[in-house]
């Protein structure tokens, strides 16, 4: 339910046409990254120490605000307000979710389905409600640009309900501490990635990940705009965008097991930078339609970064040291974002997303790292 976004194919538009400009438009961006960093790691370490389903529930309460507030807004600081209501959403439910469905199959009776694919699974529910909603979202946004905003909290109301309901996973004997802030997880969490060289490079991979490619994909409705593409049709291109992520989560646990999970991760970036630099290259819809291939190997990736971070972390440190790879993930889109922004304003779109492409390149080189085993 959290995926019907519907506003996610106007959203940079949207706040664009109230701000002016591309380069005010990155500085929500990274308000929003940079209300993560400061809270992701004390909202992981709530999850451990409260609980996974008290951290949802109050995740959900502030992702309605941040809709509500999103849709009035029409100045920087509301806009501001806006995104740092769901920066706080974001890290209350980022590292949770991950935990959440690890300890669940770890206290079944019977491991019928392995991390991997359960990951997969749960990873490809959002962007089939992405589809759908951003399908709605592009031709509601031609009725008023407004509108698809507030449908939004439909399906944001009715996860708040369902999240009421859910069974807590963490156990209480792995609860080390009562303490709401204990620094004694934090350093544990920091000892545990400093002598594992898996989570190291993993999280170089976040950071390269966040500092190019993430901040262009928030950028895609100006990437469309630049392109030539109609407005209704943006909903078309992000249905393909998130239908493509679905099937290449689905499919990653196969494509992992029949390659290995390095050569999984190589091949599958090698298809996004190839049909980015088609899509550079090219214009109209065509050329939306091949960025959004690029999705597919998104979706075959996440679930093996995933199981490979979640398989170097025990129970008590779960979310805290999930949260710390978010940090590093929204450090490097802080900081590239607004310079991203201004350098779209006085060059063009096309060209960032060109040397993001290139970038790519140092992307791969970081899985040959990856100690295949």
């Amino acid at each position: 339910m959290k995926g019907l976004e519907f506003y996610i194919p106007i959203y940079s538009l949207y706040i664009k046409s109230h701000l002016g400009s591309i380069t005010n438009v990155t500085l929500i961006f990274s308000a929003f990254t940079l209300t993560i960093i400061l809270f992701e790691i004390p909202t992981g370490v709530i999850s451990d120490v409260k609980g996974r389903k008290i951290s949802l529930i109050l995740s959900s309460i502030l992702s309605i605000i941040y809709i509500i507030v999103l849709g009035f807004a029409t100045t920087f600081p509301m806009f501001l307000l806006a995104s740092v209501l769901n920066g706080i959403s974001f890290t209350l439910a980022s590292g949770t979710l991950s935990s959440l469905l690890y300890e669940s199959i770890e206290n079944m009776e019977k491991k019928d389905i392995p991390f991997k694919k359960a990951t997969a699974i749960q990873t490809s529910l959002w962007p089939i409600g992405a589809s759908i909603s951003s399908l709605i979202g592009g031709y509601l946004a031609e009725i008023n640009f407004t509108l698809p905003i507030f449908v939004t909290l439909i399906g944001f109301s009715i996860a708040l309900i369902v999240q009421l309901f859910l069974v807590e996973t963490l156990k209480k004997s792995d609860i080390k501490s009562n303490k709401l802030f204990d620094k004694s997880i934090i350093t544990t969490s920091i000892n545990t990635i400093r002598s594992n060289r898996t989570l190291k490079i993993l999280f170089l991979v976040g950071f390269l990940s966040y500092s190019f490619g993430e901040v262009l994909h928030q950028l895609k409705p100006v990437y469309f705009e630049f392109k030539g593409i109609e407005i209704r049709d943006f909903g078309i291109l992000f249905t393909f965008t998130f239908g493509l992520s679905f099937l290449g989560s689905i499919s990653s646990e196969k494509f992992s097991n029949l390659l290995g999970d390095k050569k999984a991760l190589i091949i599958s970036s090698v298809l996004s930078i190839t049909f980015q630099i088609i899509s550079v290259f090219s214009g109209g819809f065509f050329s939306g339609f091949m960025l959004t291939l690029s999705s597919f190997s998104w979706g075959l990736r996440w679930p093996i970064v995933s199981d490979l971070t979640n398989k170097q972390i025990s129970s008590e440190t779960r979310s805290t040291v999930i949260s710390m790879s978010r940090v590093v993930n929204y450090i490097g889109f802080t900081f590239f974002s607004p310079i991203f922004g201004y350098l779209i304003d006085v060059i063009d779109i096309n060209t960032l997303y060109l040397f993001d492409a290139i970038m790519g390149f140092a992307l791969i080189l970081t899985y040959f790292k990856i100690d295949a085993n």
